[in-house]
């Protein structure tokens, strides 16, 4: 299935809605369109699996350097995902300790995180929750 990335910003946050996919090379273009459209004044990159039915390793991988990347430019990568599924290879992979996880877009933009998964959200008053 070909893999879709739609962004949208919303309160200094960069939206990035992910569908289809499934590739070994997925991860790789989440890292350059992060990359790419990071803009000044962006807090948040809140990345959107909901589309997704299964996460790689080459894109935990990714995800991961993606973190850092953003971290580097003073944001904070949050992954918003409702399905187990792809939720579980976060945790398996203990990339759920590096990056903050929220089950849905409203979750993350409310910094409200999964319990005991990531690191905590700043909330909209700019502390943790």
């Amino acid at each position: 299935m070909l893999l879709t990335i739609k962004k949208r910003l919303e309160g200094g946050c960069l939206i990035l809605k992910v569908a289809g996919g499934g590739g070994e090379h997925d991860g790789q273009l989440y890292f350059k369109m992060i990359r790419l459209w990071i803009e000044p004044g962006t807090t948040r990159v809140i990345l959107d699996l909901d589309g997704v039915s299964h996460v790689t390793s080459g894109a935990l991988n990714e995800i991961a350097a993606a973190c850092r990347h953003v971290a580097s430019a003073g944001c904070q990568l949050v992954l918003a995902c409702a399905r187990e599924k792809v939720r579980r290879m976060f945790v398996l992979d203990e990339l759920d300790k590096a990056v903050a996880v929220a089950d849905s877009v409203e979750a993350a933009l409310a910094g409200r995180r999964l319990s005991g998964r990531g690191q905590a959200l700043p909330g909209p008053d700019g502390f943790g929750r």
